[in-house]
């Protein structure tokens, strides 16, 4: 019995060894990093529908987005690997088009007038999100390429537009005032594809472009008519963690 004991305890104490040495060899072979900076966008219907006839301004905001990236690499020389973050981030703009017999949502029906006018749309989210993207280091790691897929969740948004319509408008001040925001998807998957240029050993600027494939709204979202996709560049820097 002893013996068995014994022998139960070498098992149990051999295999955390392993796991130890196993978690260690793994973890040495991961390059942290962490990265911030700015989304440049909008959320716009794809493609865009023919009654917006002119976008006569676009009004990025402030949208900083920041997060922290892990790099498992496959290979001894570190050129191919898995990276997985987490970030916070916000999408938001602002812009003015010119509508044109634009028939959509609450508008769509047969005795329904075509809307015609300007618009005026502001929109913001803030998202917590996980990329998970395949990594080529080249040029002795001095360059990043990666493309991946992303999940968001929504945290908060706010989404409003303001028509200066005809024939008819909603308010004494003759304008259209909507509020959309519970029309926001809680959830967000998209592409992503980006890269990280090191000027230094550490530090890189750092270009992404992603693009939601789900919508930003809901499915039974009919104020507007036709699905709205985040379709976003992020500008910043990246930390590489020695």
């Amino acid at each position: 019995m002893k013996k068995l004991i014994y022998i139960l305890f070498l098992l149990v104490f051999s295999a955390n060894c392993l796991n130890a040495q196993s978690l260690k060899k793994i973890s040495q072979e991961i390059v942290w990093q962490a990265f911030g900076g700015l989304n440049l966008g909008a959320t716009s219907p794809v493609p865009t529908p023919d009654g917006v006839k002119e976008i006569y301004a676009w009004y990025p905001n402030t949208n900083p987005s920041i997060g922290i990236t892990g790099i498992y690499h496959f290979d001894k020389a570190r050129k191919h690997g898995l990276g997985i973050s987490i970030q916070a981030e916000r999408k938001s703009f602002r812009a003015t088009t010119r509508l044109e017999n634009l028939k959509a949502g609450a508008n769509s029906g047969p005795n329904d007038l075509p809307i015609s006018g300007n618009q005026r749309t502001s929109f913001e989210a803030r998202y917590i999100g996980l990329p998970i993207f395949y990594n080529v280091s080249l040029a002795k790691h001095r360059v990043n390429l990666y493309v991946g897929s992303y999940a968001s969740l929504l945290l908060g948004a706010e989404f409003k537009i303001v028509l200066d319509s005809e024939p008819e408008s909603l308010d004494d001040s003759g304008f259209q005032r909507v509020n959309l925001t519970d029309y926001v998807r809680p959830m967000e998957i998209g592409l992503l594809f980006g890269s990280d240029f090191f000027f230094t050993d550490d530090l890189a600027a750092t270009l992404r472009f992603n693009a939601g494939l789900t919508s930003a709204t809901k499915e039974d979202f009919s104020k507007v008519g036709f699905p709205l996709h985040n379709l976003y560049a992020f500008v910043g820097v990246t930390y590489r963690f020695k």
